[in-house]
């Protein structure tokens, strides 16, 4: 099971750092996903991107679907790469990436306002 953190965009926001000094920098992976609209069931998956930190530096990584047909692969080829992370951070906008994510996959979410 995944644990996501999401950080709204409100003025008031906590600040998330208190809870993600509590991991290893190389245990976070930041990420965040594109789809075609704003409906879970009635959109497509086309970018993921992550950025993530490994041997003193920051990398940034994205898969991107060329064709709808693409979707399940980005997906797959995602969920493999962060299945050794701890964390998860992603950016809450209209809690779309959440909901597509929750469709494939069983997460628990913290959610920072």
């Amino acid at each position: 099971m995944f644990r996501i953190i999401q950080e709204a965009n409100i003025t008031n926001k906590v600040n998330i750092s208190d809870y993600i000094k509590n991991y290893p920098l190389e245990k976070i992976c930041f990420f965040d996903i594109e789809t075609t609209g704003f409906s879970a069931h009635n959109t497509s998956l086309y970018l993921i991107g992550v950025a993530y930190y490994e041997k003193e530096s920051w990398y940034i990584q994205q898969w991107f679907a060329d064709s709808k047909d693409d979707e399940t692969d980005i997906l797959n080829s995602f969920l493999s790469f962060v299945k050794d992370y701890s964390l998860l951070v992603m950016n809450y906008i209209l809690n779309k990436s959440f909901l597509y994510l929750k469709k494939y996959i069983n997460i628990t979410i913290d959610i920072f306002l």
